[in-house]
């Protein structure tokens, strides 16, 4: 593998292993009548965003929740995120591998 190629896969790793550190996070609120759940950005995953956080995100996005209905928020990480963040790097990374190789072969 020459260097730029090379270049291009460490990079693609480096991005893997910080999407894995700081995963994406959602909240759901498991008791409301209807579905509310957001996404809360990317966290360390030893440090997730707190309910509070996530309370607040479902507040400004979907507004108050019913006056004496219990709130049951779950925080999590957003798996199917985090899944399509993993795939789109792999793609571009072998994408831009193989435009390079091309590029060399058609020097030569």
């Amino acid at each position: 593998m020459k260097q730029p190629a090379r270049a291009v896969v460490v990079a693609g790793l480096a991005v893997v292993a910080l999407v894995l550190v700081f995963p994406p996070f959602m909240v759901i609120d498991l008791a409301a009548p209807d579905t509310r759940h957001g996404a809360l950005g990317h966290s360390p995953f030893w440090r997730p965003p707190t309910p509070a956080t996530a309370g607040r995100v479902l507040t400004e996005r979907f507004g108050p929740s019913v006056e004496g209905a219990p709130s049951s928020l779950r925080v999590g990480v957003n798996r199917v995120r985090l899944a399509l963040e993993v795939m789109v790097t792999a793609v571009v990374v072998l994408g831009w591998s193989a435009v390079l190789h091309w590029r060399r072969r058609s020097r030569r």
